[in-house]
Formats: structure tokens, sequence, C-alpha cells
């Protein structure tokens, strides 16, 4: 693997890295994969693509996503047709997305915490992909209780989509059924 660029932020060191055995294109931010896109250009991570299938079937034009990373998602999206806004409150995360991972200037970028965004928004979405995590490889709280969904709910078209990125532990770690619980 090649370093083609590395940047020391306020919300973690991020690794832009290129396989020289077939072009993939990976970002890492501290110690966590966060997005991949093949030669082509095409996304390699299986849970972009799911979001992606989530979203499409919905039918949204109006897409909201929080968390930039790759932008590999937002590119797909936008492909399909989408207006897309990206919210990440980490600004290097665009620069970085259009430089290495062909995110589109039309997708529109805005440098903010994603519950504010939320709060002080007019714009109705149709989906809304949460896909933000904490330099520790964790979704912040701030974005799995019942005030954030009740945001999300303001926003959200009464038919839209919400489609969240989680990991989990192991097996038997609940935090995904906790969210979809709440």
């Amino acid at each position: 693997m090649l370093l083609l660029e590395e940047l020391d932020t306020e919300f973690g060191n991020i690794k832009i890295m290129c396989s020289k055995r077939d072009g993939t294109y990976s970002y890492y931010q501290e110690a966590c994969f966060h997005s991949q896109i093949n030669a082509e250009g095409v996304s390699t991570c299986g849970y972009v693509h799911v979001m992606y299938s989530i979203i499409k079937q919905a039918q949204a034009r109006q897409v909201l996503m929080i968390g930039c990373a790759g932008g590999t998602l937002a590119t797909m999206l936008h492909e399909l047709g989408c207006n897309v806004t990206v919210v990440d409150i980490n600004p290097h995360a665009f620069t970085l997305a259009k430089r290495y991972f062909r995110m589109p200037e039309a997708v529109k970028c805005v440098v903010e915490d994603g519950v504010e965004y939320l709060l002080k928004t007019s714009q109705r979405y149709d989906a809304i992909a949460i896909d933000a995590f904490d330099s520790d490889g964790t979704v912040p709280e701030q974005f799995t209780s019942g005030d954030f969904f009740k945001v999300v709910r303001e926003v959200l078209d009464p038919l839209g989509v919400v489609a969240i990125n989680v990991m989990v532990a192991h097996a038997l770690d609940m935090l995904a059924d906790r969210i979809a619980q709440t």
C-alpha cells in the first residue's frame, strides 16, 4: 500500500492509501477503515451498497447524508439522479472525497455537526443516511437517542427512509437492535 496523503486533524489522523496491486483507494481515520473504491471508482464496501439499495428502493430524490469519509455513497446517489447534501464536522473529509474518491462538485457539502444542521434546516428529505463515527469507530451517542430521531422525523418526508451504518462489536452486541427500537 502506498500512502498518498496523511492529515492530522482535530478529529483524528486521516490516511489515504492506494494499493499497488489493484489500484484501490482506501480512507482510514485513526485505526478505523471508512471507505474504499476500486480502480473504476466503484465502492468496494458492502454497507455502502446496502444503504444505496435502501435509498434507491424508496425512490428518494432529496437525500441528506450525515458523515462523508470518502463520499462514495454520495457519489453513487448523485449518479442515480438524487440531490445529495452531505454534512460532516470535518472539512478535510470533503477535500479528500473530491481529490481521491471522485465525489462530484454537484454534491452539496456542509461543514457542521449533523444534529445542529438538522435542528436549523428547513429542507425536507426523502432519505437520511447516517454514516458517522467517532475516531474510535463507535457511532456517536447523539445519533442514537430518542431526541435525535424526533428531530429526524421533523426533517424527513412522512414516507421517507433512514439508513444508518452501525458496526457491532460481536454477534451478541445489541447496539443495532437498540437503535432500531428507538
